[in-house]
This record gives C-alpha cells, structure tokens and sequence, in this order.
C-alpha cells in the first residue's frame, strides 16, 4: 500500500503491506506567518493618515477556494475600521452568496464577467469608500479600482500595476515569504500588516447560511437522523485541471464503504465535473447526484448538513471547512503548505513523489491525471475518515 497522510510539519508513511503496525494519522495545522505593521515591507498606513470616507471596500479574488482563504485576512482588517464606517465586498457575481453569508459585510457588490463595469461600477462608486484593498494580483483587479473615488488604493505592485495603487507591497514572487514556506493566508496577512498588527493565526471567523425556501430534502440530502452514520459528500472535480483529480472509481470505493456502514453519499461539483461527479457513484446505493445542480447558497446548505467531505484540491474542500465540516483533502500536483483547508479537521492525503508539487494542469508524466494520485488507495482515505470519526469535533 503506498501514498501518505501528512501535516506541514509531519510525514507519517503507511507500513508496508502485510506489516502488524498501528496507523496513525497526522491533523492537517496550516503554517500561517505575519508580519508586525513596524516590519512590513510596504508603507504603513497609520489611522491617522487614512481618508477612509465611509469605508473599506475589497476586490475580493476570483475563484471560490482563494476567496475562503482570504477571509480571516478580510476579518482582521474589519478591526481597523473606524465607526460608522462599513465593509463592503466587489466580487464576481458567482461568488456573492459566500458574502452575504458573513454576518459583519455590511454590502456585497457582485459584477458579471471579469471586470467591475456598468452597474456594479455606478453602485461601487456610490459608496463613498475611502478606502480599497486589492487582493487578487491581476493587472485587471487593480484597474477595477482605478477612477472610482478612492483616496487609498492598497495591493501588490507587479504586473503593470503599480501605478494605479497609492500603497504596494511587492510582487507576491518577492514577498517576505517565499514561495512553498507558509500558507496563502499569509500574504493576504502581509496586505493587513499594512495598516496594523495582523495576527498570525487561522481565526476563521462564522458564516450564516440562510435556509433553502424549501430546504435541502427537495435536493434529496434530508436531515440525518441523530445516532445515524449520516451523510458523506464527495467533491471527485477540481476546476484547475486533471492533475488534480484523485480517480473517480477511487471515490467510487470510497463511496460504497461508506455505504456498506449504513450512510448516504452525495457528490458535489459543477457542470463542467459532472462526468468525474457520475462516474464516482456508478452503482452506490442511494447516491445523490448534485452536479451542477445547486447555487453556491445551496452548495453552502449542502455541506451544513453532512458529516464529513473528501475532496481533491479545490474549492469544494476550501468551502466545506469553512463551514467548519471535517474531511480528508487528496493532493496531487499542488502543495497543502499553501493551500490547504483552513477552519475544521482536516487530514491531508497524498503521496510525495520528488516532481510534486509541480503545479501543473496535467502531469508531466502521464500526461493527464496525476501520477502521484494513482499511488493512493481508497483504503488510505476510508482509514483516514475514520479517524477524523474518532478524533470528533474540532
């Protein structure tokens, strides 16, 4: 049996086959490093020198996964906001429901398509902001912000950007923390140094999911009952490519233990992933099949009721631990230092070949799904969701 189960700080390989060893598993804790405002690298924006007008607006990133690991960033910066000014979000339209669920954003301003144009641009501008922060490093990110009233413009340079922000740090290429050493949060944190202390921590602050008008059982996924196995949802897709996909007949197995001990399977994921998405509860009892079948609120009402999620790199695994549901994360061409889930238990999965991680939309050596993947089995993952099962709650 090979692949491993691992922390950033711990490699704990399986004993080989047929050896009488005990198991143990390794919880995934994210290496999170900030920087004190007195030793940032970019300008430090003292209370007294900030214009804020009614507040702090944030260009938040443009995938699902990026914009949960920026979030405990975005909390930290709600702390420098004077009263009564607001916190308001610019985000892609797709992405707005993860917003409104966090009670303390007082106004989300979604737009469609990659800029903030038309309408959103008009809304945006009517704020009264006085304050931006760009946290995607995009040349069109920074633009979005340009010409729309605000004294102060805060983000990375780099990219022919620069120009268009009062306040930079450098490249994320050049930033304190090289690449591979710490979690991604932690550059979002080196953006919040700059108006004050950020704390080096993983504080992930609560999100408020409304009900669905007529719940998740006209989904298929009703409420388990207390004292049963419950639910166990899978995420067999990853929006980045095939190299991060663990196979889905691997998924299929783990599927079918589960229902061997008397719990339901849901498969989540978007269109694009609904092939992986059916392949993966081919012949499971009962499997509930949600392939691009929910909005991002009924994603969010999904996960709220299951039990546990296994899921590769994407941002299926980054949603359902911050909606603070436990799970096994399977790692292929992309590094869990950087990445990896932030606010529940989670335990990493993956075998470390020397190419990895490559990050890479297609292995280098097979030339589609990723090699280090093949190398875990499905046995891996049921062992390490029963000990997720028996460690409890967070």
């Amino acid at each position: 049996m090979t692949g491993t189960i691992e922390t950033n700080e711990v490699e704990l390989a399986p004993p080989p086959p047929g050896a009488e060893a005990e198991r143990r598993y390794a919880m995934y804790e994210p290496r999170i490093l900030a920087l004190p405002a007195e030793e940032s690298s970019g300008p430090l924006l003292g209370g007294g020198d900030v214009r804020w007008g009614n507040g702090l607006v944030i260009r938040a990133p443009n995938w699902l996964g990026d914009n949960l690991m920026a979030l405990p960033a975005v909390y930290q910066l709600r702390r420098f906001i004077p009263s009564p000014c607001g916190l308001f979000i610019a985000c892609p339209a797709g992405l707005a429901a993860l917003w409104q669920a966090v009670p303390w954003v007082d106004q989300v301003i979604p737009f469609h398509g990659p800029r903030v144009v038309g309408p959103a641009k008009w809304r945006l501008r009517a704020l009264g902001a006085g304050v931006g922060v760009v946290l995607p490093n995009s040349f069109g990110s920074a633009w979005d912000f340009w010409g729309m009233g605000l004294n102060c413009r805060v983000g990375r340079g780099g990219r022919w950007r620069r120009w268009m922000l009062t306040h930079t740090l450098p490249p994320v290429w050049l930033t304190a923390f090289p690449p591979g050493s710490c979690h991604q949060l932690s550059e979002y944190l080196e953006l919040v140094a700059m108006f004050g202390p950020a704390v080096a921590d993983a504080v992930y602050p609560p999100l408020v999911v409304p009900e669905l008008p007529d719940g998740v059982a006209k989904l298929g996924v009703e409420r388990a009952a207390a004292g049963t196995v419950g639910w166990l949802a899978m995420a067999p897709g990853a929006a980045f490519g095939t190299a991060k996909q663990w196979a889905p007949e691997q998924f299929r197995k783990v599927a079918k233990w589960w229902t061997d001990k008397g719990g339901r399977v849901v498969a989540l994921g978007t269109r694009r992933e609904a092939a992986a998405v059916a392949a993966a509860l081919d012949g499971v009892p009962g499997g509930v099949n949600l392939a691009g079948k929910t909005s991002l609120h009924g994603l969010m009402a999904v996960l709220r009721e299951v039990r546990l999620v296994v899921a590769n790199d994407s941002g299926i695994m980054h949603l359902a631990a911050g909606l603070g549901r436990p799970g096994v994360a399977l790692f292929g061409c992309t590094d869990p230092v950087a990445t990896g889930p932030l606010g529940a238990r989670w335990v990493i999965v993956r075998e470390a070949l020397g190419c990895a991680p490559c990050f890479g939309r297609t292995c280098m050596l097979t030339n589609g799904d990723c090699l280090g993947l093949r190398q875990i089995p499905a046995s891996l993952v049921c062992e390490a969701v029963e000990y997720l099962i028996e460690a409890g709650p967070a």
